[in-house]
């Protein structure tokens, strides 16, 4: 079976807008749940207004965090990541490291691996599971832990939270010596299975990256172990609500502008016109896998368009009969062929004008046809006999073409 070029083309488009669509979907997968204009439980409403009450500037980010790297002086800038649902791509990670670098403060408050690229570059590690403590508010669910960093000193109640490592930083906060990791979702310490991790003993919950950042002028970014802490129905339990104010002023001394990431959330009102509005463009103009999948796409189209490309080829039945100016019509050289075209051309341009159909017109009597021409000697050419001087006869022809 021969396989045509279309379907060459056809298959490769369709390879290449399937793998387009399952990165999208990657995007399209986001829920209302820790958006910043959401009043219900979930949402982290009031963690907007408490950063708005205490003076900061606070805006959000509908589309993706690599907009970072459009602020001109980052040093004055707090972003805050809560729950992303889906990892960071290897693009927005590389712009976040970009942001920090550039002198950027960052919160990220994940209970899972989304952020856990940009987490390594600090040598801090998210341990797989929920954590479970023996100092708990009412529910398992509910970790107590107290802070005392800095000049803060209070308590905070995370939700369901998991847990990190490091071996460097400046830890904030950590569980109990009896806290545990449920590695396979049980709900139970399993100490018969070691290899199970779930071993007990004290596992970090809060974690700055730069002590010192303060003396150096530099970045700095703290991680936490649960998101959900600073939710409006969280962040009126125990002192969440003052540690997240401690951490707003302790990155950002002078005040400055908050950055919120809702890029994951699914927001509300006008706000979720834009956000799926715009996402798709700025994405492909900032993520460093969209470009080469559309640039990949790009290049196949102009390929595929040079191979499928025909020229036309020159219109024989307008070439002959609607010239004007007789220099296109002299030195033509018009060899058989041609004058077999232009024989045929003659009598289509007979038939049409006399509105005759296809069989009829070929059972036309030569006397008949000779009274529909008009002209004896280009009768005889169309009977058989070729003209003494083809440029004169051609120059006929133009003439009785627009008789």
């Amino acid at each position: 079976m021969r396989i045509s070029r279309w379907q060459v083309l056809t298959a490769i488009l369709v390879v290449i807008i399937a793998s387009s669509a399952s990165y999208l979907l990657v995007f399209s997968n986001e829920s209302k749940a820790l958006a910043s204009d959401d009043r219900g439980p979930n949402g982290t409403y009031l963690l907007t207004r408490t950063l708005r009450d205490d003076g900061f500037d606070v805006k959000r980010i509908l589309t993706t965090p690599a907009l970072l790297l459009d602020i001109v002086d980052p040093s004055e800038v707090l972003y805050i990541s809560l729950g992303r649902g889906r990892p960071l791509t290897p693009t927005e990670t590389q712009d976040l490291r970009k942001f920090h670098t550039r002198g950027g403060k960052a919160l990220i408050a994940e209970d899972g691996g989304a952020a856990s690229t940009f987490a390594g570059s600090f040598d801090i590690d998210y341990l797989e599971g929920q954590l479970y403590d023996e100092r708990f508010m009412g529910s398992p669910d509910l970790v107590m832990a107290d802070v005392n960093w800095r000049s803060f000193s209070g308590t905070m109640v995370m939700n369901r939270p998991s847990g990190m490592a490091s071996s460097g930083g400046d830890v904030i906060a950590r569980s109990g010596p009896s806290s545990w990791i449920d590695r396979n979702g049980n709900g139970l310490r399993d100490p018969e299975n070691i290899s199970s991790g779930e071993f007990p003993g004290s596992k970090i919950l809060a974690i700055s990256t730069d002590p010192d950042f303060r003396e150096r002028g530099g970045g700095c970014v703290i991680f936490m172990s649960d998101p959900s802490l600073f939710t409006n129905e969280m962040i009126e339990q125990g002192d969440n609500r003052e540690f997240l104010r401690f951490i707003a002023s302790y990155l950002l001394p002078g005040g400055g502008m908050v950055l919120i990431d809702d890029s994951t959330h699914r927001t509300s009102g006008i706000n979720s016109i834009l956000q799926g509005a715009l996402r798709g463009p700025v994405i492909l103009t900032t993520d460093l896998n969209f470009k080469i999948v559309v640039g990949t796409l790009s290049t196949v189209i102009l390929v595929a368009a040079v191979y499928l490309y025909d020229p036309p080829s020159k219109n024989r039945h307008t070439t002959y009969l609607n010239r004007s100016g007789l220099a296109q019509l002299i030195d033509i050289h018009l060899d058989a062929k041609s004058m077999t075209l232009l024989r045929k051309v003659i009598l289509d341009r007979v038939r049409l004008d006399s509105s005759i159909a296809v069989e009829a017109f070929s059972s036309l009597s030569w006397d008949r046809l000779r009274e529909m021409i008009g002209d004896d000697e280009i009768f005889e050419f169309v009977r058989g006999r070729d003209p003494d001087d083809p440029n004169e006869f051609i120059r006929r022809v133009a003439r009785w073409s627009e008789e």
